[in-house]
């Protein structure tokens, strides 16, 4: 089998191209299909439309690498600590230098989207609670 194309995906990607490949059957073709696709229910942190913008703005307006942005969405990082892997991936395997400076803004940035979208989860996971 000869690769095309390698692209990034979110777990909503995952989740979806699992959807389309089990289409109306009742089982699934393979347990690993069935087994990916309950993790990835499992795990995803934001819906589908959120997890989309925060990548967005990831990409678009912080420019942060395709790649790079996936792994952010999907972890939704919340400390120092956890977007400080990011950073060392943007520095390292990305070969993108950046002054400490514009790393401090940076994390403080990522941590300011994903905070914002941290917020609107916890608030939607109240709503289900109580409805």
């Amino acid at each position: 089998m000869e690769v095309i194309e390698e692209k990034p995906l979110l777990l909503w990607d995952v989740i979806k191209l699992l959807e389309k490949r089990k289409g109306d059957k009742d089982k699934w073709e393979k347990t690993e299909q069935r087994r990916v696709y309950d993790y990835a229910k499992l795990i995803v942190k934001l819906p589908e439309d959120k997890a989309r913008e925060l990548y967005e703005k990831l990409t678009n307006e912080l420019k942060i690498p395709e790649i790079i942005a996936v792994q952010i969405v999907d972890i939704l990082p919340l400390t120092i600590n956890e977007v400080e892997p990011f950073i060392r991936q943007l520095v390292e395997r990305e070969n993108i230098e950046l002054t400490k400076e514009e790393e401090e803004k940076l994390v403080e940035e990522i941590l300011k989207l994903t905070r914002t979208y941290n917020q609107y989860r916890l608030e939607k996971e109240k709503e289900k609670e109580k409805g």
